[in-house]
């Protein structure tokens, strides 16, 4: 008895540190919620991302979609798939048997279409090589598994430590070695002009940091990672061969607003210096014909102040606060403005006087939104079914901000979610209503309450499911939208269960009454009164 003992108390030690290790896992490689497989199917699982990997277990394994599978993301341009072109693959981690697992590989090429994935994985790129033989798993948290052997002074490239735990590519697999194992090598950039510049250009702007990663894809991108000192990770797109500072190719992960107010004042001064001809004349050729002149620097000017269009909420948020400060750099604030006035997609009314910037901040702020209701579907919605319906997609629109063409940068405070349907065909039995419809989604803004803009919107053929809840609430429990092909006809077809007359229907667009329609019955329900103002999107 004593003995029975002892083993059940080192089994329930070994449990929690398997456990530990398992969720503290999760601070560095973050697994994705809401992600289901259909039941009953089985899929392909290899080392690593594309069929160029290994298949594991002896190209045998699988993962059953009637087990436990967690996901973690999506790896692309950097995959082949079966005939060598571009394509994805998805991290998962299933479990093989009790206390065993398994991190591996499938292709979103064998995936069903209602599989999604979007989510990026935080890969390093790193160099590094092995300082000792060591063995290789793919189950680093629970039986520690080895699947292979790197001898000692194998080059890897480094994607992700965690823990004691590294995360390494070594084609024909990926998997996990101790980090203790691993010498980190420099990264080897030197004899690379384009890249060079790259580093240079990081280091200009004044944000602390060092390279930590380079990496080369089969289809010749480059991509270059920076780790930021006060938190945060800088990556740079590197397409083919050539370096221009006025491409915008940067992308910024946990970034403070310090570090990105050091960027954005750097990437506007190089502006400033185009305006004022005093940049490298090799750069103002790139993209545009004929000789150098204004109409170079005119086009260098608006493509580098359209890039900042759709970067988001916190660099609005920055800029705004730049602007703010009223710091007396009369050029740079007017750069400022336009890039400011191009996320609110307010460009006709921002001016290009270079002493107007804090005019123009002065004149339209934030401040001067009106702060709007919640949105109520009855005031504009008169079947109760539909009614009912539209609110239940109002909430889901508002809490994922699921905005066309990804604009996230107005303050959603101050904004609301229309959203109307146009109904082809209901099935409802008592305890579920499936709707066939085209969704019309918009996203407005209140501004000085009688001007309006709509700042994002969409229409798209959808089949929306609502269930009862244990309450005997309708709540909607999947929403399907077309995603493919010519006017989406493919994935309709599949969700209208082959039905062509029904897809053809739902590709006719929303019906019923305008989203702008509504959004005026809405302000008038709510007390603001017209005429109202429509300021150009």
């Amino acid at each position: 008895m004593k003995r029975l003992c002892v083993i059940l108390l080192l089994a329930s030690i070994a449990f929690m540190c398997t456990y530990t290790l398992a969720e503290e896992a999760e601070t560095f490689l973050k697994p994705l919620d809401g992600i289901r497989f259909p039941a009953g199917d089985k899929y392909p699982v290899y080392y690593g991302p594309g069929y160029g990997y290994d298949r594991m277990a002896d190209g045998k394994a699988s993962v059953s979609t009637n087990g436990w599978i967690r996901v973690y993301g999506e790896e692309t341009g950097t995959v082949l798939d079966r005939n060598g072109s571009p394509g994805a693959s998805i991290l998962i981690e299933y479990e093989i048997t009790e206390g065993r697992h398994r991190f591996g590989w499938v292709a979103s090429a064998d995936l069903p279409d209602s599989v999604s994935v979007w989510q990026q994985l935080p890969w390093q790129w790193g160099y590094a090589h092995t300082n000792q033989t060591t063995s290789v798993t793919d189950d680093p948290f629970y039986s520690q598994t080895g699947v292979a052997t790197l001898s000692a002074g194998t080059d890897v490239q480094v994607l992700l430590e965690i823990g004691d735990w590294t995360y390494i590519d070594a084609p024909p697999i990926r998997g996990f070695v101790p980090s203790s194992a691993l010498t980190q090598d420099e990264i080897p950039y030197q004899n690379d002009p384009d890249l060079v510049q790259v580093v240079q250009y990081f280091e200009n702007t004044g944000i602390k940091g060092h390279l930590s990663g380079l990496h080369h894809s089969p289809f010749g991108q480059r991509y270059v990672y920076f780790t930021l000192e006060n938190g945060g990770t800088a990556e740079y797109f590197l397409l083919g061969s050539g370096f221009y500072l006025y491409e915008m190719n940067w992308d910024f992960e946990g970034i403070c607003d310090d570090d990105l107010a050091l960027f954005l004042d750097y990437y506007l001064g190089l502006l400033v210096d185009v305006q004022n001809n005093r940049s490298p004349q090799e750069h103002l050729r790139v993209g545009y014909n004929g000789e150098l002149g204004q109409s170079n620097i005119d086009a260098v000017i608006n493509n580098g102040t359209f890039a900042l269009e759709s970067k988001g909420e916190q660099w609005l948020r920055v800029l705004l606060a730049q602007l703010a400060a009223h710091d007396g750099n009369d050029q740079l604030n007017s750069f400022r403005a336009i890039a400011a006035s191009r996320m609110l997609g307010k460009l006709d009314a921002t001016p290009v006087d270079p002493s107007a910037g804090c005019a123009w901040y002065d004149a339209l702020t934030l401040a001067n939104q009106d702060d709007l209701p919640p949105v109520d579907a009855a005031i504009y919605e008169e079947n109760p079914t539909y009614c009912m319906v539209t609110q239940a997609l109002i909430t889901y629109f508002e809490e994922e901000r699921v905005s066309w063409g990804g604009r996230r940068d107005v303050d959603s405070t101050k904004t609301c979610v229309i959203v109307t349907l146009g109904v082809h065909k209901v099935r409802e039995t008592d305890d579920q209503l499936i709707l066939w419809a085209s969704v019309a989604e918009n996203e407005y803004a209140l501004y000085d309450g009688t001007k309006y803009q709509n700042v994002s919107g969409s229409w798209i053929p959808s089949r929306i499911t609502m269930e009862k809840d244990s309450n005997g609430r309708w709540i909607l429990a999947e929403l399907i939208q077309a995603e493919d092909g010519t006017l989406y006809e493919p994935s309709i077809i599949e969700f209208c269960d082959g039905d062509k007359k029904l897809a053809k229907k739902l590709m006719t667009g929303a019906g019923g009454k305008s989203c702008e329609e509504c959004f005026l019955m809405y302000l008038e329900a709510n007390e603001y009164t017209g005429p109202f103002e429509v300021i150009p999107y």
